[in-house]
């Protein structure tokens, strides 16, 4: 009988784990949490270091805009002196056949001039007739007009940073600071040379039967030292607004010398003095809150009926013109602290409930753009579209047909070519490019759109921007304004003599004008008129008459020249400057202001110099062209003095933008460019 007993069993060799309640898993546990630990530390360096990445290349980014925006700054102020330079030769070999016109036209030279030829110099050259500039800037003739290469938008590369240039003149809108100074009230004494206070009769009477401009000179200040003479006796009756901003604006004037003779001052006050505010008088600030009633309800007119655009609710023109003729006159009238240095103040003008009927409001003040996205597109206007651009703004683009975009893509890769044998910046004029690529200061331009009318006549095509208040005053003007880029609402409410229809209908026929190309004339100055009827010469404006043969022949060469390869670097040299504005109307005398609505003496002929007398009051009713003349010969000018560009410049691989606002005065007297004003901002 076999028996238990007590022996362990053999062991296997096999390992059997011994199971422990509560310490199961606790190994992986540690692991997983020192994993989550480390992925955590590292997680937060790496997303440090890329903060810091962003951070520094955030800064970098914004210290390469503020460069790229004082680079721009200097680019504006190279481009105004090249406008300078080109306009002034431009006008050079016409100033013989523009003197000559002038005369046989009986139009009446500057006091100042006269002057001038009337002391002689020091050769005895016999008192040379030689005028000077229409705005009485001195030596040279100069005029800038609306669609000069200066005035179109620009976008330059500089490194990495796209800087966006916009650039206006402060003499296309109304001044702030000398808002009261733009009307011409009724009866007002409006002479042809402020300062001295002739009338243009007495100009006339005073060197008629001259025998050279010497003789025509002595009269003249004969006749101005008389007027002085009954002026300190009490005599003469002038204007007391116009009297008092002839001795306070800078313009040239005859004055007397403290040796008792009549001299030349060229200016008042010195370049950077400005005149103390006076308190107008009644009537002329009501002569100004109307002059601004009419230029919003013109703005109002445009952006709406022309445009197409429209506004969240109603406003009322009238009282938003008190509105802001009160705020100033407040702000002018203080003690201290009187000069408006900003135009966005006017933003300030808002009532606590903002539904005021009168409130500046931001689509008053920078236009009623509508709401768009980055990928939004609305048509407007006559082929437009509008869309963001990578600055961020709304801006209307012409719409190309595939045949031009096939053309632009072929010159961009002429330009490349180009730019990679003679460098970035190289001019290439006269070597296939077109007018804007071919010069680096234009080379960032969008060619203006043009259009064929229904008389077959080549017209520059609007573009549809949105009219807001910043686009009618400024703060920075010599108190002028350049009949040449006058914004029409402006043109509208200065033509206070002119019911709202005839105000409406020459100022749309002031823009057409200037949206025209210039008549051909052949070598001998005869003027080529397709459609048979033959334009008064005002000494306006006129392109030279294009020879078919040399045409073709340049072109044939420039297309040879940029094809060739290897070409010599000292050919490029030897061409042209390729910097060149289109050939567009634009005015050199007031008189011009017949040639807006056409000579024919048609139905719609209403301008007319030969119609009328020459006063302007209630009793009378004077011609169209006369009362047009009362109220733009005290404002009036063919050229810009201040200038105001805007900036912006924004990284390739960054959102951020840079906004820079440079204020400069071109002096053509001093050859020279100041800067007024300067800030920056991040947005």
């Amino acid at each position: 009988m076999n028996c238990p007993t007590n022996r362990q069993p053999k062991s296997t060799g096999v390992w059997s784990p011994v199971r422990r309640d509560g310490q199961e898993g606790i190994a992986l546990l540690v692991i997983m949490v020192v994993f989550v630990v480390l992925y955590l530390v590292i997680y937060q360096l790496y997303f440090s270091t890329k903060m810091e990445e962003h951070i520094a290349q955030s800064r970098y980014g914004e210290s390469e805009s503020t460069s790229a925006c004082y680079s721009a700054g200097l680019f504006v102020i190279t481009l105004l002196v090249e406008d300078l330079t080109k306009s002034s030769s431009q006008t050079a070999d016409a100033a013989g056949a523009s003197t000559a016109a002038a005369g046989a036209s009986g139009g009446i030279p500057k006091a100042s001039d006269i002057a001038k030829a009337g002391r002689g110099d020091a050769a005895g050259a016999g008192g040379t007739f030689s005028p000077l500039s229409p705005d009485g800037s001195g030596s040279g003739k100069n005029y800038d007009s609306l669609f000069e290469n200066i005035f179109n938008p620009n976008v330059q590369q500089v490194g990495d940073i796209s800087v966006k240039i916009t650039l206006v003149d402060g003499e296309r809108v109304f001044d702030l600071n000398q808002l009261f100074n733009y009307p011409t009230l009724e009866g007002e004494e409006v002479s042809a040379e402020e300062g001295i206070g002739l009338t243009e009769g007495e100009m006339v009477d005073a060197v008629t039967g001259a025998k050279d401009s010497s003789e025509a000179g002595k009269r003249l200040l004969d006749r101005a030292k008389q007027r002085i003479a009954d002026r300190k006796s009490g005599k003469a009756k002038t204007s007391g607004s116009t009297a008092k901003s002839s001795s306070k604006e800078g313009i040239a004037k005859v004055g007397e010398s403290q040796t008792g003779e009549l001299t030349l001052a060229d200016e008042a006050l010195s370049d950077y003095e400005e005149p103390e505010f006076e308190i107008p008088d009644p009537l002329r600030v009501e002569a100004t809150t109307r002059m601004v009633e009419r230029a919003i309800l013109m703005m109002f007119s445009i952006n709406e009926n022309q445009y197409g655009y429209r506004y969240s609710r109603r406003y009322d023109a009238a009282m938003m013109a008190q509105r802001i003729v009160e705020y100033v006159l407040a702000r002018r009238s203080a003690q201290y602290q009187n000069r408006i240095y900003l135009v966005s103040e006017l933003l300030n003008l808002s009532s606590e409930s903002g539904t005021d009927p009168a409130d500046i409001t931001p689509e008053i003040f920078y236009g009623p753009w509508p709401r768009l996205t980055s990928t939004d597109e609305v048509m407007v206007g006559e082929g437009f579209v509008l869309r963001r651009d990578e600055f961020n703004d709304i801006v209307p683009e012409y719409v190309y047909d595939d045949a031009y975009q096939a053309s632009m893509e072929e010159e961009q890769q002429l330009l490349s070519e180009l730019q990679q044998q003679f460098g970035q910046f190289a001019d290439f004029g006269g070597m296939g490019l077109g007018r804007l690529m071919g010069n680096p200061l234009t080379r960032g331009m969008h060619e203006l759109p043009r259009a064929v009318d229904e008389n077959g006549e080549e017209y520059v095509v609007e573009v549809p921007r949105a009219i807001g208040l910043k686009d009618l005053f400024t703060t920075y003007s010599t108190g002028k304004i350049n009949l040449n880029t006058v914004a029409v609402p402006v043109l509208f409410g200065l033509l206070l003599s002119l019911s709202e229809d005839e105000a409406n209908t020459v100022a749309l026929n002031v823009r057409d004008y200037r949206q025209r190309f210039q008549q051909e004339a052949d070598e001998a100055g005869v003027e080529d008129v397709k459609s048979g009827s033959q334009a008064p010469d005002l000494g306006q404006p006129k392109r030279k008459k294009k020879d078919e043969t040399t045409t073709k022949s340049s072109a044939s060469g420039a297309s040879d020249i940029a094809s060739a390869a290897g070409l010599d670097p000292a050919l490029a040299d030897s061409l042209e400057s390729s910097y060149q504005d289109l050939e567009l109307n634009y005015f050199t005398s007031i008189e011009q202001i017949e040639l807006v609505d056409g000579t024919d003496e048609g139905r719609d002929d209403l301008i007319r110099k030969d119609e009328g007398v020459k006063k302007v009051t209630t009793e009378e009713n004077d011609s169209l062209y006369n009362r047009i003349l009362h109220d733009l010969n005290k404002v009036k000018t063919f050229s810009s003095t201040y200038f105001n560009a805007e900036l912006k410049a924004k990284p390739k691989n960054g959102a951020s933008i840079k906004t820079g606002y440079l204020t400069v005065r071109r002096d053509t007297k001093k050859k020279m460019v100041d800067v007024v004003l300067w800030k920056n901002l991040q947005k």
